[in-house]
């Protein structure tokens, strides 16, 4: 009985104060950002949160390389992964388009494949 009213009232707490649980505020972009998951349907570490301005960036650390499983483009960039540290050297690209929401990359053979990627803008 106690754990039920405490369920119940934490929700309660939750929907009276407007908190978001931390899970959704992880799965977040902010508008004008290039942003990428380690899992899908954008759970997990966010590895990539960057302002979509044009350029070359690499998806830092150990961590984030090979680990991308969703990504969501808020700017009006044309975003392309790359399956190694350099474009030039790279042998796969995926291209995401302007305002592009890939809750898996699975679907395009990208899943924990990219290494960098290219912001055009």
């Amino acid at each position: 009985m106690f754990r039920t009213v405490l369920a119940l009232s934490s929700t309660v707490l939750l929907m009276v104060s407007g908190a978001t649980p931390a899970g959704a505020l992880s799965s977040f972009c902010h508008p004008n950002h290039v942003c990428m998951w380690e899992h899908s349907a954008y759970f997990g570490s966010k590895y990539v949160n960057r302002l979509a301005v044009s350029g070359v960036f690499d998806i830092g650390m150990w961590d984030g390389d090979n680990e991308i499983s969703s990504l969501s483009n808020t700017s009006n960039c044309t975003i392309t992964l790359h399956d190694n540290d350099s474009p030039q050297s790279s042998t796969r690209h995926w291209v995401f388009l302007p305002y592009d929401d890939q809750p898996d990359l699975k679907v395009w053979g990208a899943n924990d494949d990219a290494e960098s990627f290219t912001v055009r803008c």
